[in-house]
């Protein structure tokens, strides 16, 4: 086994030489070492006297001593480095020492340095390299709601999301769906602002008898109708419904390419059809020319429908029937090319019976579609 030579023993070395007068080869004899070694370990005893701080282990006690501190300066230094750039992997983890000291591995810094540094016990900085055990019912979740934006067309919000996450067996609040659809990028679908035109002259020819009482308690109360156009590589195509306020169902719908009066007309003959118990029902439009032609007007008296219309310029006064069209087209046309009427067509009767009618759901009236709405007022009944 080599013999470990301490700085005690080249200093002994040495002082033979400097102190008792040793000549180089004597001294190398009497402590059994070599030649080069006592010239070696002279030089550098001289050099330490006379304040010259060596590369290798100091032999003198103030040397030895310079030596320390160095190091510990030196080890000093590294800390702060550490401690820096710690300070910005902080800022963004929100003091989570365990995924710093991560980081800082990565970098190049040794884990018991990164321990000392950061008050972290090695067991922890190691625990937080085990791979975690997978929560499969934040998989399900997350895969569920994947399903439920697809199958929606991208129209829920949080508020509808979380309903119908509830339904489906879910325990799961308003907070944690928006984080979550936030983190899945599950952004819905949002109109473009609307402004509406200021009122004009009023032109009344039906009295305002529905006075935005928009939520009767019985069906076949209060309908509600209006029209919207939709571009398409062929032309404008021109769309008109009839909603019952009550369960806010599109009952009936028509489409022209014109915007004419046998338009509206054809979608009153369709909901007259469908409801068939319809006297003494209020109808209500807009001052429209489709709606106060002598034609359609004629057409309310053959079926006993009640005229009702919105004062001129007031929008709002037929509010539920303009927020349809706003879903309508925010949710679907707006993100549609259409190259002919025909394809508009199929595509808006594709959002209004199965998805609005049967799917989507509605605040208004508890989070169900309106079809569900008007079975359980069957039910009730």
């Amino acid at each position: 086994m080599p013999r470990r030579i301490t700085p005690e023993f080249k200093r002994e070395c040495a002082e033979l030489v400097i102190t008792l007068g040793y000549s180089h080869k004597d001294a190398a004899a009497a402590m059994n070492v070599g030649l080069s070694s006592i010239q070696r370990w002279v030089t550098q005893y001289q050099q330490e006297l006379s304040g010259i701080t060596p590369k290798a282990t100091a032999l003198t006690p103030d040397q030895l001593r310079i030596q320390e501190l160095e190091k510990q300066l030196k080890q000093l230094q590294s800390d702060n480095e550490l401690l820096k750039k710690a300070s910005a992997f902080f800022a963004i983890e929100m003091n989570k020492k365990q995924i710093v000291a991560v980081k800082l591995k990565k970098i190049g810094y040794p884990v018991t340095q990164i321990c000392r540094c950061l008050t972290l016990s090695a067991s922890s900085y190691y625990h937080r390299l085990q791979p975690k055990a997978i929560n499969t019912e934040i998989v399900r979740l997350k895969a569920v709601m994947h399903q439920i934006h697809n199958e929606m067309d991208a129209t829920y919000g949080k508020r509808r999301m979380l309903s119908e996450l509830k339904d489906m067996g879910f325990t799961v609040g308003l907070e944690k769906v928006r984080r979550w659809m936030k983190k899945l990028n599950l952004v819905a679908k949002r109109p473009k602002l609307h402004r509406y035109p200021s009122g004009g002259l009023a032109s009344v020819i039906a009295p305002n008898k529905l006075n935005r009482q928009f939520n009767p308690e019985q069906l076949n109360t209060y309908w509600s109708g209006d029209i919207t156009y939709i571009r398409t590589q062929q032309g404008w195509l021109y769309l008109a419904i009839i909603m019952d306020l009550c369960s806010r169902r599109v009952i009936s719908w028509a489409f022209s390419d014109k915007p004419n009066s046998e338009l509206t007309t054809r979608a009153l003959r369709l909901a007259v059809q469908k409801r068939r118990a319809c006297r003494n029902v209020v109808f209500h439009s807009d001052q429209g020319c489709q709606y106060t032609s002598a034609v359609y007007q004629s057409s309310l008296k053959e079926f006993g429908v009640e005229s009702s219309m919105s004062r001129a310029g007031n929008c709002l006064d037929n509010a539920v029937t303009e927020r349809f069209f706003r879903s309508l087209k925010s949710e679907r046309v707006n993100y549609r090319r259409y190259e002919t009427r025909s394809q508009a067509i199929a595509d808006i009767i594709d959002y209004i019976e199965p998805f609005y009618n049967q799917k989507r759901k509605h605040q208004k009236l508890g989070n169900i579609s309106p079809v569900q709405y008007e079975m359980n007022l069957l039910k009730s009944a």
